[in-house]
């Protein structure tokens, strides 16, 4: 809408403007400089990696679109990580891209999973992690427990959890489980959801 109603007109025309390294419009790109570094940084690899995939694994219960994401970074990770021809020592998508120990996701890892299937533009070198071990091992997998069910504890319906675990065990995925939840109304969005994370965690 601001780029709408500056003198550049419509959004392509400015980014044409911005593009143009004519000297008509030097002086007019000089003082959009500042906002257009500022804007950069949310493309930037640590910020949007991290913050992309913090929200996605939450799987907004808004949202049912949403959901299924961790299943599917799943299936990417594996894909990836077949093609490192054994370089990857973890075996689970949340083990490769969470680092335990400092409690944050490795954007660079994130990255490598995003160019795999064409989100960002290149791959990137990442370090390996020094195996835990001991009282080290314990922390970090207590830490990745948190971070993967993000529920510790289930107080909704008592009928809405018993329905899910049914479902689980029939091999529903999660949009199934969520329409017929609905369908039955059972619970609302974030009520199914807990139920759904929770069955998963914890299975019958």
């Amino acid at each position: 809408k601001f780029i709408n109603n500056s003198i550049c007109g419509s959004p392509r025309v400015f980014a044409n403007k911005l593009a143009d390294p004519g000297p008509a419009w030097a002086s007019w790109r000089r003082a959009w400089t500042r906002y257009l570094e500022r804007f950069a940084h949310f493309f930037s690899r640590g910020f949007f990696c991290t913050k992309a995939v913090s929200v996605l694994m939450q799987e907004n219960t808004d949202n049912p679109y949403m959901l299924g994401f961790r299943e599917s970074l799943e299936v990417i990770f594996q894909q990836y990580r077949q093609t490192k021809r054994g370089a990857i020592p973890e075996k689970t998508s949340l083990e490769y891209i969470f680092d335990a120990e400092k409690g944050l996701y490795d954007a660079d890892r994130v990255n490598n999973l995003f160019w795999f299937i064409g989100i960002t533009r290149e791959e990137v070198a990442t370090k390996p992690r020094q195996p835990a071990t001991g009282a080290d091992e314990k922390k970090a997998d207590e830490k990745a427990k948190i971070v993967a069910t993000n529920t510790l504890e289930y107080k909704g319906p008592a009928a809405l959890l018993t329905k899910v675990q049914a479902m689980l065990k029939e091999g529903k995925n999660q949009m199934e489980m969520f329409r017929v939840c609905r369908t039955e109304k059972l619970g609302g969005n974030k009520e199914i959801f807990d139920a759904i994370r929770f069955a998963k965690a914890n299975p019958a």
